[in-house]
């Protein structure tokens, strides 16, 4: 905590800061003196360090003491120097360091300057929110944020909501991009023998009327008394592109490949498998 002196242009402010910190907020610093030696050091006469400096040796000379009692064991002694109200000044040890550290903590805007702003704003709004009938006393600030408490479950749920919806989208997608390789590997496959839609023209998509169109259309190309031998080959091939196209069991055998595929399918889909 000390290295701030270092790395800052030195001064009272920053002196006096740099003790609270280093004394006041755990783990305490085992040589909080030592900002308090460099301020009367930059400053001689600075009232805010002699004033931290005459709490710090009271509150040190009743800590050693209670060092010393709880060496000895001697448990009622400890509990009087740290409990009991009476009117020597090393006792009430306890009420005494608490009052120390409300006075010198002061708000917590004060005392925590890193914390970024808008989280301390927010947290003094909710404050505000939730205390409209009563005024806390400038005595009793709040000095450790519960930052934690501050967060909404709503927002934790939507936002677990919302991971949860963007895993599921990203599983779909897999296996739809795993989906696409097998049906390619499937028209490649009919492409190599009879394709029927390539035959008719038309779309893998088409219903029946436009298969008959295509048909119709086609048949007037490769009508028998226009051509010799390939002619007939093409109109015999139009004319089981047609009934295979036209009645929905043979098209759907025609589209799996159940009679003539159905082992090689088996064998190509368990050479790739889903990744879930």
């Amino acid at each position: 905590m000390t290295r701030l002196s270092h790395l800052l242009q030195p001064s009272t402010q920053l002196l006096t800061r740099i003790f609270k910190l280093s004394y006041f907020l755990p783990p305490s610093s085992p040589s909080p003196v030592n900002p308090l030696k460099q301020c009367l050091h930059y400053d001689p006469d600075s009232k805010s360090c002699l004033k931290l400096r005459r709490m710090l040796k009271a509150l040190e000379k009743s800590f050693t003491k209670l060092d010393e009692l709880q060496e000895k064991e001697d448990w009622r002694s400890s509990v009087k120097l740290l409990l009991t109200k009476e009117d020597q000044k090393d006792e009430d040890l306890w009420q005494r360091r608490e009052d120390a550290l409300i006075e010198q903590a002061g708000d917590e805007m004060e005392l925590l300057p890193l914390i970024p702003p808008t989280l301390v704003q927010a947290s003094m709004l909710v404050q505000a929110s939730s205390t409209t009938t009563a005024k806390k006393s400038k005595k009793t600030p709040q000095i450790h944020l519960s930052l934690a408490s501050k967060v909404s479950p709503q927002h934790q749920r939507r936002s677990s909501l919302k991971r949860g919806q963007d895993f599921r989208a990203g599983v779909w997608e897999q296996r739809a991009i795993h989906q696409r390789p097998q049906r390619a590997q499937k028209l490649l496959k009919q492409s190599k023998q009879k394709d029927y839609y390539e035959t008719l023209d038309i779309s893998r998509d088409a219903d029946l009327k436009p298969i008959q169109k295509a048909y119709r259309k086609q048949a007037k190309k490769a009508h028998p008394y226009k051509g010799g031998s390939e002619v007939k080959m093409a109109l015999a091939l139009l004319n089981d592109a047609f009934e295979v196209l036209s009645i929905t069991e043979l098209r759907q055998r025609f589209e799996n490949r159940v009679v003539e595929d159905s082992r090689e399918d088996e064998e190509d889909s368990s050479k790739v498998q889903f990744p879930f």
